[in-house]
This record gives C-alpha cells, sequence and structure tokens, in this order.
C-alpha cells in the first residue's frame, strides 16, 4: 500500500541524497511554504466557517469609513451604529483626521440585593486617515445620521482633475 501524501505540506525530492549546502535552506522554504499556505486557508478561503475578513469587520473598533472626492470637497463616511453623536469627536491636525469614540453605558441603579452578576459596557476606539490633499480646517463640517458619520472636508486648493495622454517614445 502506498503511502498518502499529505496535501498540506509542499511536497519535495524525497530522494536527496548525501549533504548539500543547501538542504536546510530547502527546508526552511519547504515550511514557510506550507505556513503560508495553511495561514492563506484559514483567513482568506471562502470555505472557511468565518474568514478573516468578516472577523476584522466584525471585531469590536472597526468603523468602516469611505472616502469620496466630489471635486470641490471630500466626503468621508463612517459607520458607528449605536454610537450617539456625544460620544465621537473628530480632530484634524494638518492632512491627519481622526476619530475617536469613547462610550460608558453606567446606570445608576438604586436596587438593593446582593448581585451576582453585573455588567456595564465601556467602548472605546479611534480611527485615523491621511487625506490625500490639503484641507480648509475653518470650513468642515460634520453631521450623523442614523448611525452614520458624514464628515465634509473642503480642500484648501481644489484642482481641477487634468488627464493628458503621455506619448510613449
Amino acid at each position: 500500500m502506498a503511502k498518502e501524501q499529505d496535501n498540506r505540506m509542499v511536497p519535495r525530492d524525497s530522494d536527496r541524497s548525501g549533504i548539500s549546502p543547501f538542504g536546510m535552506w530547502e527546508d526552511l522554504d519547504d515550511l514557510f511554504n506550507s505556513f503560508r499556505r495553511d495561514m492563506d486557508r484559514m483567513f482568506w478561503s471562502p470555505l472557511a466557517p468565518e474568514p478573516m475578513r468578516i472577523r476584522v469587520m466584525n471585531r469590536p473598533g472597526y468603523m468602516p469609513m469611505n472616502l469620496e472626492d466630489k471635486g470641490e470637497n471630500f466626503l468621508l463616511t463612517v459607520e458607528l451604529p449605536g454610537v450617539k453623536k456625544e460620544d465621537a469627536k473628530i480632530s484634524l491636525d494638518e492632512d491627519v483626521l481622526s476619530i475617536c469614540v469613547e462610550s460608558n453605558d453606567e446606570k445608576e441603579e438604586k436596587e438593593e440585593g446582593n448581585y451576582l452578576f453585573r455588567e456595564r459596557r465601556s467602548y472605546s476606539c479611534s480611527r485615523s486617515i491621511r487625506l490625500p490633499q490639503e484641507i480648509d480646517g475653518s470650513k468642515v463640517s460634520a453631521k450623523m445620521v442614523d448611525g452614520v458619520l458624514h464628515i465634509e472636508l473642503p480642500k484648501m486648493n481644489p484642482r481641477e482633475k487634468v488627464v493628458r495622454e503621455i506619448n510613449i517614445e
């Protein structure tokens, strides 16, 4: 009966004879290729029960962002479900926009009793993005609508997009 090959490992020549100065490097290469393939399968395989891209998107503190160029300004939309506008802070430091969210759900309960289990929710996260162009900080505006933060970022010197053809010599 032929020995079944483990399909998770990188196949290599089994008839290496003698000692080779490159043998150790081939073994390390086999090890890293196997590791890379296992990591790819674990994190990015569509057949995995919960691929890594879904786990990253569902982790606490993840703020999905979209930055759209509207000509004379940028529009940044940030999904912040369940966050009140009072709990979000926005700052602009030259070309870096930062969004910080801190929320503490502390309810003052005056119930008497012997608690065996009591929960409080505390949530904090932040995210920064480097903007592709200088922004006029005095004209930045933001509003929160249905858990989505909309930030309008007027460009300092809006440039008209010019597409030109480059000749190849």
